[in-house]
């Protein structure tokens, strides 16, 4: 009945893992019609604002960094020795962070990276 009438159901194309539909056409051959989607890359995912104190040092000891943090701070100001040693969580944006990153020459790039591998950390 569906083809006598010119009904056909729509048959999806998956969409892969790291993209998104930006548009679609819809394609009829052999009585069967599919949408095929425009394809683009997902944009990153946003950089988590917080990581608690776990995940902070679990991402650095990961990445090979936590003796060269704990060495960095060494030299730096009271009040951020205070902060890594009683913080509960890290901000990004905090000064501890912009200045603990500065010290060991980390670009935002990979201080993101840290701060995206640290939010899937989970004790």
């Amino acid at each position: 009945m569906r083809k006598a009438v010119g009904l056909y159901p729509i048959v999806e194309t998956a969409i892969p893992k790291g993209k998104i539909s930006t548009g679609s056409t819809l394609t009829f051959a052999n009585d069967t019609v599919t949408r095929v989607h425009t394809l683009a890359d997902a944009p990153p995912p946003p950089v988590p604002d917080v990581v608690s104190r776990f995940q902070a040092k679990a991402a650095l000891a990961g990445a090979g960094l936590l003796a060269s943090v704990e060495a960095a701070l060494a030299d730096a100001d009271p009040l951020a020795q205070l902060a890594w040693a009683e913080a509960i969580e890290f901000r990004r944006q905090s000064p501890t962070i912009l200045g603990l990153a500065a010290a060991l020459g980390l670009t935002e790039t990979q201080v993101d990276d840290l701060f995206h591998a640290a939010a899937q950390i989970e004790a």
